[in-house]
């Protein structure tokens, strides 16, 4: 019945649906490039500044089912999701998912407050990895290592599972890391770095939504979205593979899309990441915001 919901509405527009949860009905927009974006109400409204910064760290480190971000929009957070027929989760399980995810977003912007500051590890202690995430990691890298380009860019520090891919002079380069395990396969984070964020402040808060609100899966697809160093000093573009199922084909088409990506976005105006005010568009795609 879900299925047959979301194959029925008309490509790019956005569609209220009538949702089976107290916090009130999800948007849909069934785009022309094979995928689903569906977004939450509003998870919290009017953000402060550590509750954008968490928004943003959540694409690191947050146990999702479905590839998930939280988004902005009138002032408030919501978590967009995308999905795909060929993206391996039935139909019939993805209303259960959706609502997985919501609540794993509530529940971590509710638990966040600021933790007490963690002790420095000393210089003999090295951080290892379980050796899932090091097998994960590794997948990746003998990949890399059969590519002719690739492989001569790419380095793998076995203690940390970091795996880098970069050219001279920092032309570009690009960070990979497994991520906790989830409830599916494990996955290894591909990072492209990108500015420092401001200081504390009102211009972190202001740099932060403009992010958040630049994070719609239309905009920047539904596998990359941007995300913040535990840190929150660092932003990054983030792009997630399956190890076990990503082929270097794959693998080069990401990398060349996250790059292609960044360059459009430092060639645009990122003081303004929404797309082109256009009053009969907002009016077909439903106030889309």
């Amino acid at each position: 019945m879900f299925l047959e919901v979301l194959t029925d509405l008309a490509e790019d527009a956005w569609w209220s649906l009538q949702w089976p949860s107290p916090e009130g009905s999800w948007r849909a927009w069934r785009s022309s490039l094979g995928f689903v974006v569906l977004e939450s109400p509003a998870v919290l409204t009017d953000p402060d500044e550590l509750s954008c910064l968490r928004a943003l760290q959540l694409g690191l480190t947050a146990p999702w089912r479905l590839p998930a971000r939280l988004v902005m929009r009138d002032q408030a957070l919501h978590l967009q999701v995308a999905w795909a027929e060929q993206a391996g989760l039935p139909a019939d399980d993805l209303p259960a998912a959706l609502l997985e995810d919501l609540q794993t977003a509530q529940n971590l912007l509710r638990d966040w407050t600021q933790e007490e500051p963690q002790a420095e590890p000393r210089e003999d202690e090295n951080p290892t990895l379980e050796p899932q995430a090091l097998e994960a990691i590794g997948r990746v890298f003998d990949l890399l290592e059969q590519d002719p380009e690739l492989g001569p860019l790419s380095e793998l520090d076995d203690d940390t599972g970091e795996l880098t891919i970069g050219v001279e002079d920092d032309e570009w380069l690009v960070f990979m890391r497994p991520l906790p395990a989830t409830t599916g396969a494990q996955q290894v984070a591909v990072m492209l770095p990108q500015e420092l964020l401001p200081a504390q402040g009102p211009e972190l808060h202001a740099s932060l939504q403009l992010h958040l609100q630049g994070n719609d899966a239309l905009q920047l697809g539904p596998q990359v979205h941007w995300v913040v160093d535990a840190g929150g000093q660092q932003l990054f573009l983030q792009a997630l593979l399956d190890p076990g199922a990503v082929t270097i084909e794959q693998l080069r088409l990401l990398l060349a899309r996250m790059l292609a990506l960044e360059a459009e976005l430092s060639g645009e105006d990122t003081s303004d990441l929404s797309p082109p005010f256009d009053p009969l568009q907002l009016h077909l795609s439903g106030l889309r915001a």
